[in-house]
Order: C-alpha cells, then sequence, then structure tokens
C-alpha cells in the first residue's frame, strides 16, 4: 500500500506478509485425504455408496452404485432417491421414513426390493446415516445387493412349508435326537401318536417304552446300526 504526503506524493510503501505454511500443509493434507477415500469409493464395486444433501438430493454417486442401479453419475445426482425404490415402497412413503427415522435415531436400516434402471427388482441391504459436520450436512447410504441370499432363504422357507405340509397330509411325525443329551424332541404329529402330547422332550428309553415288547428289541438293533 502506496503512503503518501499531503500533496500526494508517494513517499513509501506499507506491506504485510503471513506465513501460511501451515495452512498450505493442511489444504494439501485434505486434498490427498479426499483424493484417496475418492478412489477408495471408487474401487468398492460391490458397495453403492450415495451421499444426499440434507434435503435428500443425491450429490454423489459412486461406481458401486452406478452398477448395482444402472443409472450413471449424471442421471443420479441432483434427483431424491424415490426412483431406486419400488412404487409399493413410494406409495407406501418409505423413503420419507427411512429419512426420518435416520434423523432421529441415527441410522436406517433398508432391506428390500429395489428397481434397476432396466426396471428389474434386486434385493439390498443397506444403512442409511446422517452426516453432521460444520462444513457438510446431509446423509450418506451405503448398500450392496443380496439377492442370490435372499432368493436362497425364500426357497428353503418354500421347501420347509412344502415338506411341512407333504408330512402332515401323509399323517406323518418328525422327531430329532441328540445324542449328546440323550434328548428326543418331537414335533406335534410325533407327540401325538407317541401319545406324548404336551411334553417338549423325552429320552429314547422313554420312547422304547412306548414300543411294542415284540418289536422294541429290532428298534433297538436298526437304530444302533444307523448310528454306527
Amino acid at each position: 500500500t502506496p503512503l503518501k504526503n499531503e500533496n500526494g506524493k508517494i513517499t513509501g510503501w506499507f506491506g504485510t506478509a503471513t506465513d501460511i505454511d501451515e495452512q498450505k500443509s493442511t489444504a494439501t493434507l485434505f486434498h490427498e485425504t479426499s483424493t484417496r477415500l475418492r478412489a477408495i469409493l471408487e474401487a468398492a464395486i460391490d458397495f453403492a455408496v450415495i451421499t444426499l444433501d440434507k434435503n435428500a438430493v443425491i450429490i454423489d454417486w459412486n461406481s458401486g452404485a452406478e452398477q448395482m442401479f444402472g443409472y450413471a453419475k449424471d442421471e443420479a445426482v441432483g434427483r431424491t432417491m424415490e426412483f431406486l425404490f419400488t412404487p409399493e415402497d413410494i406409495e407406501a412413503g418409505i423413503p420419507g421414513i427411512e429419512i426420518k427415522k435416520a434423523n432421529e435415531t441415527g441410522e436406517a436400516l433398508d432391506e428390500r426390493w429395489h428397481i434397476r434402471k432396466d426396471n428389474t427388482r434386486f434385493f439390498m441391504s443397506g444403512v442409511l446415516k446422517p452426516i453432521r459436520h460444520s462444513l457438510v450436512s446431509g446423509f450418506v447410504k451405503v448398500t450392496r445387493e443380496i439377492t442370490d441370499r435372499k432368493l436362497a432363504e425364500e426357497a428353503l422357507l418354500l421347501s420347509e412349508q412344502h415338506k411341512s405340509l407333504a408330512v402332515q397330509s401323509a399323517q406323518m411325525g418328525e422327531w430329532n435326537y441328540d445324542l449328546n443329551t440323550d434328548i428326543i424332541n418331537g414335533d406335534e404329529q410325533s407327540q401325538h401318536w407317541l401319545a406324548v402330547s404336551g411334553k417338549d422332550s423325552c429320552t429314547l428309553a422313554d420312547v422304547y417304552k412306548l414300543i411294542h415288547h415284540e418289536d422294541r428289541q429290532g428298534v433297538k438293533e436298526e437304530l444302533q446300526k444307523a448310528l454306527s
């Protein structure tokens, strides 16, 4: 800054200087950390990482999200996340419920069917958490696809239901024998046939007593063969 006399003539200069080495080092470290974090997020292609602002508008979308949902980053950023949910969940207000729960409890679990860009459905497991920072506020959602596991669970449940119906239709009973405790646990049908209804369990000796004496030895021998 020039220093002037009463006639306007410059008689000197005044300046200040500040040591900003620490500030520059902090800025460099922040940039390196951000770059490293971005590289990690982009490498995590098995996980969708979606960042939302405080109004639940998508502001970041990693490569895992692109692969999982089928939308490029520029197709997703700037939109609210309703388009990722099924029509029935949108009608039920699930997206808003997730945001509300995350705000109130610190997280909202999300295990449900979702929609890809090509309108195919997949089962997703994830969590939505709020971001509360002096410089940033919003939400981050981290998810992964577990469709195969979900379908396997449903197939197992269906198989168990079919087996149960078959057993009931044939008027058969099921029981399990624990070798370590010598305890037999049976279903309702087996308890009925053995006339032990109401008992949660019984021992092998108890069962032998219920077998006709002419058949008892043969049953013991066959059981020993099966256990050997």
